[in-house]
């Protein structure tokens, strides 16, 4: 093997095989082109192995501790479901309301956003209220375990009434 043209070009084995066959002109011999398409799809796939080990190892899901590989595994499986459910969500929304300007309660009674208000952490939940987790994005819907209980207790929820506002308790002396 020609050492000088090894180290000076990008292509080492394609110029070792033209020069082994006296070829100037960079003509590459059938054999070696497919030895060497071989090797590229053989080395393509080891890249995307290794790109979905990497996903893998990045989510938890292997080489983690004995705990954390079932809790990376349900993270996929929760991940897919919320991706579902917001595409039901969004279906329903389409659905529901012709336009996502329009939110007038006449063409958009799941949207009456003028008339309901959020709850203030020291309110007490009531039959009536909404609830939506804010962290998901999800619809809002009535609430039912929660009622009897005061916001604030509901770390991951948000509440909302149709209620006014509580009046202010005047201090006492």
């Amino acid at each position: 093997m020609n050492t000088s043209t090894t180290d000076t070009t990008q292509t080492p084995r394609t110029d070792e095989a033209c020069e082994a066959m006296g070829l100037k002109a960079f003509v590459v011999p059938v054999e070696t082109s497919r030895q060497l398409e071989r090797e590229l799809a053989e080395k393509s796939n080891e890249v995307a192995r290794l790109r979905e080990e990497l996903d893998r190892l990045k989510r938890g899901c292997q080489g983690s501790c004995y705990a954390c590989e079932p809790v990376g595994a349900m993270n996929l499986k929760l991940e897919a479901e919320v991706a579902r459910l917001r595409e039901i969500v969004e279906r329903y929304r389409a659905e529901t309301c012709p336009s996502e300007k329009d939110t007038s309660t006449e063409t958009c009674p799941s949207q009456k956003d003028d008339q309901w208000r959020e709850l203030g952490p020291d309110e007490m939940i009531q039959e009536g209220d909404e609830r939506t987790d804010f962290l998901h994005g999800l619809a809002w819907r009535k609430v039912e375990n929660s009622i009897g209980t005061l916001a604030w207790k509901w770390t991951t929820l948000k509440f909302r009434t149709l209620r006014p506002l509580p009046k202010k308790k005047a201090p006492t002396k």
